[in-house]
């Protein structure tokens, strides 16, 4: 799922595809391996940026990699605007125009089904 952040306040800062199309985990997983589950999972974006909260989520001291990806981190969240008034938008990337319907879910089941007519000779 891929979010487009508005306000910030349904998308969870640290597991959501919400930042360049993909998640703190993916971008930075020594960070990562540092947040409590429960702040993992609880976190969102309009609860982290504002003072850098979200680094009070790390727990104890970043090797060489994590301060690395932290200065990385630090650059990416400084292009952040979050917009207030406006929700957030989340996107699954299954299918091209992003919107749910119990149709396309159902159609997903048979993305790699293989078709063939076995009453047909060969």
């Amino acid at each position: 799922m891929e979010t487009k952040v508005g306000d910030g306040n349904s998308t969870l800062f640290w597991t959501d595809n919400w930042l360049q199309g993909s998640s703190i985990a993916n971008i930075a997983p020594h960070i990562f391996a540092q947040v409590s589950k429960q702040n993992r999972n609880k976190r969102t974006v309009s609860e982290a940026l504002p003072d850098d909260q979200w680094t009070q989520d790390i727990i104890g001291a970043l090797n060489v990699a994590a301060l690395t990806e932290l200065l990385g981190l630090v650059d990416l969240l400084d292009e952040v605007q979050l917009v207030h008034g406006v929700e957030d938008e989340h996107r699954l990337q299954l299918w091209e125009s992003g919107q749910y319907s119990s149709k396309s879910a159902y159609k997903s089941f048979f993305i790699a089904a293989i078709h063939f007519q076995p009453w047909q000779l060969i």
